[in-house]
């Protein structure tokens, strides 16, 4: 199953590493879904401090040697983190180029003749495919382009499953054979070679193992997959009510001070994540929020979009929601970020009742049983079922 990065697999991950350089740069999921989750500063109270003094000019000069965003968040993500935080990403990126392709419809239609099958478009032409998506056309290209069927049996989806030598492996190469073998109850039997790819934990056992360790760390980082076993089942707490707390929290004041820069609360959530969440744990929320604007907006437009990489049980997994018309696309990326996900072939519309909407579509489909803050809003989806919930949304936006 795809990783939902909980508080206690952020921590788990981070303690891999020394610096934040190093945690975001090889782990750069769980780095995204520790910032946006507001736990950056708890996970890392391990590492050394590395962080540089950044100033405007410090920024500007870093910025200049790249001509668009995306190789400078990557490339320099102190300078470009340093550079949100100062709220100033237009200002020094305003020389770079946009390089998103804009896509009309009949520049969708000259790409998609240049093939036979949509899983060739899809694969060669991905920005053309997703904005055919979005634009809800997948209908109109049935015409000119054919879908690959295969159809498998017990003893061709056993052969498949005897390339691979884990179930994980199984469903990411061959999600097609995965999904027939676990729809005809015999995933079981064509897996019985493969690698064990986990253990099996009662409560008793967690209490019993987590009972050995003094501190959370320590258990962390000698017992992840028991650990990590507790935080899907919700007992990390009980289980480690007898460990010291390691972890330093941010001060009424220093939070005050950092709220006091933002107009409003979403303002301050987006760009002082840690300080916010700090604020939350210790219920002064209001308190510090009290000078900033408030702003209600009604959710008016449905969204989803794909999980990239991302399978159940052969399916690929999709994220449905509901947000904003005003906040375009902001909403998408901070959702994608805050699960540690990227999201792809994304469609969203402004529609008459955005809630039926999103209950129709949630109707669709599995659940990939995703644990944390909107994990029942993913669902694993066949082709068909994704192109219905394209089609709900196209259909009903005003």
């Amino acid at each position: 199953m795809a990783t939902m990065w909980t508080f206690d697999l952020i921590q788990a991950e981070a303690l891999k590493y020394q610096t934040r350089g190093e945690f975001s740069a090889k782990s750069p999921n769980a780095y995204a879904a520790a910032r946006n989750h507001g736990v950056l500063e708890d996970v890392c109270g391990h590492m050394a401090k590395t962080r540089k003094s950044w100033d405007l000019e410090s920024i500007r000069k870093v910025a200049m040697k790249y001509s668009s965003r995306g190789d400078f968040q990557v490339k320099e993500p102190n300078a470009y983190a340093a550079a949100r935080r100062h709220n100033v990403v237009d200002e020094i990126c305003s020389h770079m180029t946009k390089q998103k392709e804009s896509w009309s419809k009949d520049k969708i239609l000259e790409e998609a003749s240049k093939y036979d099958y949509f899983g060739e478009f899809k694969d060669g032409s991905p920005g053309a495919y997703s904005a055919a998506v979005r634009l809800g056309m997948l209908k109109d290209l049935d015409g000119f382009l054919k879908r690959k069927h295969r159809s498998w049996s017990k003893d061709s989806a056993a052969a498949e499953a005897s390339k691979y030598k884990t179930r994980y492996e199984f469903q990411k190469e061959s999600g097609s054979a995965y999904d027939y073998a676990f729809r005809a109850g015999i995933l079981d039997d064509v897996c019985s070679h493969m690698e064990p790819m986990s253990v099996s934990w009662s409560d008793e056992s967690l209490f019993e193992l987590a009972s050995q360790y003094d501190s959370r760390i320590e258990f962390l980082s000698k017992q992840r997959n028991a650990y990590a076993a507790a935080s899907r089942r919700g007992i990390v707490d009980a289980i480690c009510a007898h460990m010291e707390n390691p972890y330093e929290d941010w001060t009424d004041e220093s939070i005050r001070q950092v709220a006091l820069k933002h107009k409003t609360r979403g303002d301050f959530a987006r760009c002082e994540p840690n300080a916010y969440a700090a604020a939350r744990r210790k219920d002064i929320l209001d308190d510090v929020c009290q000078h900033m604007v408030y702003i209600k907006r009604n959710s008016d437009s449905v969204y989803i979009w794909k999980a990239k990489g991302q399978f159940f049980n052969g399916l690929p997994v999709y994220k449905v929601g509901i947000t904003h018309s005003d906040l375009g696309l902001k909403r998408i990326k901070d959702v994608a970020k805050a699960h540690g996900f990227a999201a792809d072939e994304v469609v969203v519309a402004k529609v008459g009742e955005a809630q039926k909407i999103e209950q129709k579509i949630l109707s669709l489909g599995e659940s990939p049983r995703y644990i944390g803050d909107g994990g029942t809003e993913f669902r694993a989806l066949t082709e068909d079922q994704f192109r219905l919930a394209c089609g709900l949304i196209t259909e009903s936006s005003v």
